[in-house]
């Protein structure tokens, strides 16, 4: 079984609720993982960020 390496560009977006609105702040960070990892990160290709969460 190969192994392959995945590089994943990762926005999460965190809403803070304030007065008078909504704040949306987006973080993004680069994060290579092996094939093996996306299980244990929780990836899902399925779901508009990528995650499980």
């Amino acid at each position: 079984m190969a192994t392959h390496n995945f590089e994943f560009v990762v926005s999460k977006v965190h809403k803070t609720e304030y007065k008078g609105g909504h704040s949306f702040v987006v973080t993004r960070r680069t994060i290579v993982l092996q094939g093996r990892d996306l299980a244990i990160y929780g990836l899902d290709p399925a779901s508009p960020n990528g995650f499980n969460n």
